[in-house]
């Protein structure tokens, strides 16, 4: 049976370092939250083989996409027992690499999210098992917006209390080449930061747009200094986005992608056509997106 599965980018509405494991991974805390800008997946009857393509109608597509052997989904699915493995995956790539928006993450999520739902996973506690793979990819097993801590393993879904939230639009903002995560690391832990103090800003899991605005007030992406730094095009983008009437702008995680938050698509729209020589410029290309929620 041929099934075509929608698998969402997420961005980083904030993003807190806060210390440091004996293992050299950084502990977090972030806002994610799901958007309808993404990848599809077909799923069809086969053997288990991967292949990965860029959308026809990707912004950017001239970055080499990892081949079958190589790419994080093949090594997960090839983990499971051959019984589970009856399926060809076809990704139709549209999230940029090294965009700070979970590609890989999400296509991984999506896909155990539905062959959990077609009762062909014989995992038991599938967050904990997936976490092996990447730590954003429990977020991805329900993509709904969260509140991650840990190194990204430990997600506190939220209920949307407002239907405003539901329909958030946002401006993103992409650029023809990716942030090396490691490198962004590095470069952060070489300028000797302060960590920043632990928070938990949204109590009994819930959010209401009052909520949202009172943390947006205060958020901020502790790499974005660092990632302004090595690639001062996303500093003057940021620069330029937050002169708009958004809500909030920032950077995604610690990748090269932009963004604007606003709640009227009628100013979205405006502040598009006012940036229009801008994207020319800095040669960086936009998309509108809101906010995504699962059915």
């Amino acid at each position: 049976m041929h099934k075509t599965l929608f698998s969402p980018a997420k961005i980083n509405l904030g993003l807190s370092i806060v210390g440091r494991r004996e293992d050299g991974f950084h502990l977090l805390e972030s806002l994610f939250w799901p958007i309808t800008f993404g990848d599809t997946i077909e799923v069809t009857p086969g053997t288990g083989r991967v292949h990965l393509t860029w959308a026809k109608d990707s912004l950017y597509n001239e970055s080499a996409l990892p081949g079958e052997e190589d790419n994080i989904v093949t090594k997960v699915l090839r983990t499971l027992p051959k019984l589970e493995l009856n399926y060809d995956i076809n990704i139709k790539k549209r999230i940029p690499l090294g965009g700070g928006m979970g590609g890989g993450s999400s296509n991984i999520g999506t896909l155990l999210r539905h062959l959990h739902n077609q009762s062909r996973l014989s995992v038991e506690d599938l967050p904990a098992w997936s976490c092996q793979f990447g730590a954003d990819i429990p977020f991805f097993l329900s993509s709904s917006p969260a509140w991650v801590t840990g190194v990204g393993e430990k997600v506190r879904p939220l209920r949307l209390l407002s239907e405003e939230l539901k329909t958030l639009h946002f401006l993103i903002l992409l650029f023809p080449f990716g942030c090396e995560t490691k490198q962004v690391f590095r470069a952060y832990q070489q300028s000797n930061p302060k960590f920043s103090p632990r928070s938990l800003p949204f109590k009994n899991d819930s959010l209401s747009r009052e909520i949202l605005l009172r943390y947006l007030k205060e958020a901020k992406n502790d790499l974005e200094s660092v990632v302004s730094t090595l690639y001062p095009n996303i500093g003057l983008a940021l620069e330029k986005l937050r002169k708009s009437q958004a809500i909030y702008a920032g950077l995604s995680g610690s990748g090269s992608t932009c963004y604007a938050v606003f709640d009227s698509m009628e100013i979205l729209k405006k502040t598009t056509q006012e940036l229009h020589s801008f994207f020319r410029t800095y040669n960086c290309k936009s998309i509108l997106a809101e906010t995504f929620l699962p059915k």
